[in-house]
This record gives structure tokens, C-alpha cells and sequence, in this order.
């Protein structure tokens, strides 16, 4: 088994980190597309190198983790009415609202002169 130098990051774990960033980024990305987050929260992908020497210090143990913090969902809010029957207590909402379809006014031409 050779040895290669550590020259940089995409070095360590054969690349892992690199691969932990690349499955973590489109979790962000779905994200902030989705339309229940709020789109200004921020979003963080955090990635941590765990080195542990051995006690002669001839080698270490490298850990590597990703941590990904998202956007909670936005909080909807409604209301439900309460109601004691003889069969004890319902709730209920109320329904939608919707408006008739308005046909559409067709105005006369104006007459150019």
C-alpha cells in the first residue's frame, strides 16, 4: 500500500467530504424552493474533520460528518369551533368560501370618427 501526501481537503477520506457537501447541497436547495419555508431563513451545511492521533502519533483516525440545518416549515394558523352535544364535544370549521364565477362584460366599441 503507497502512500500519498495530504495535499488538500478533497485528500482527506478519499474524497468524502466532497461527496458529503454534494448530498447535502440539494437538500438545500429543495429547501428553499419549497413554498412552506420561509424564504429568507438561512440554511447551513456544516462539515466536520474529526482527527484522532494515535498515542504515538505515527498515524490518526480522521472522521468526517456533514450537518445540515434547514428551514422549518411556516406555521399556519385557523380556527375551529366547538360545539357540547348530547353525544359531547364536536368541532368544526368552517368551509371555504367560493366566489361565483362573473361572466365577463363586454363593453360596446367606441365609434372613431
Amino acid at each position: 500500500m503507497g502512500l500519498k501526501d495530504v495535499q488538500g481537503i478533497i485528500d482527506i477520506n478519499e474524497g468524502s467530504i466532497a461527496e458529503l457537501f454534494n448530498r447535502e447541497w440539494p437538500k438545500v436547495l429543495e429547501n428553499i424552493g419549497d413554498p412552506a419555508t420561509d424564504p429568507q431563513a438561512k440554511r447551513s451545511i456544516t462539515i466536520v474533520i474529526e482527527i484522532v492521533p494515535s498515542k504515538d502519533r505515527a498515524m490518526a483516525k480522521v472522521v468526517t460528518k456533514a450537518k445540515t440545518t434547514l428551514a422549518g416549515i411556516k406555521a399556519d394558523e385557523g380556527a375551529i369551533f366547538m360545539d357540547l352535544t348530547s353525544h359531547g364535544i364536536i368541532a368544526s370549521t368552517r368551509e371555504p368560501e367560493i366566489q361565483p364565477e362573473l361572466e365577463p362584460i363586454e363593453f360596446p366599441k367606441r365609434k372613431e370618427s
